[in-house]
């Protein structure tokens, strides 16, 4: 099983728990496009938003995979929701693409990817 998450730190910390139950090799993907539709922050909290880096969340004992792409890929500020859902839909499509496995589980926003 492959353990994805958005990067907010709820979600990220409900991913960890999942990981260790599931196993001692199972790792947490990290992967911005995950995350919920930014356009429901304004443009100053927007432009102050930030993710804890891989190293960081390690030292909160995070089991990440490092070598995942997607933590790098940027956010677009003040996206519509339209664009939103395409940013979500092209996520789960590259997912499938990418991840040989069975069994993927995503942790992301309450209503995010319906």
């Amino acid at each position: 099983c492959v353990v994805f998450s958005s990067p907010a730190l709820s979600c990220v910390m409900t991913a960890k728990e999942i990981a260790q139950s599931l196993g001692n090799s199972t790792k947490v993907r990290i992967d911005n496009q995950l995350f919920e539709c930014c356009g429901n922050y304004s443009s100053p909290k927007a432009d102050s938003m930030r993710f804890l880096s891989l190293t960081e969340l390690s030292a909160f004992g995070i089991p990440t995979d490092t070598k995942w792409d997607g933590f790098r890929s940027n956010l677009k500020k003040n996206e519509s929701y339209s664009d939103f859902q395409k940013r979500s839909a092209l996520a789960l499509q590259k997912l499938l693409v990418k991840v040989p496995c069975a069994h993927i589980l995503l942790v992301a926003h309450a209503g995010s990817h319906d």
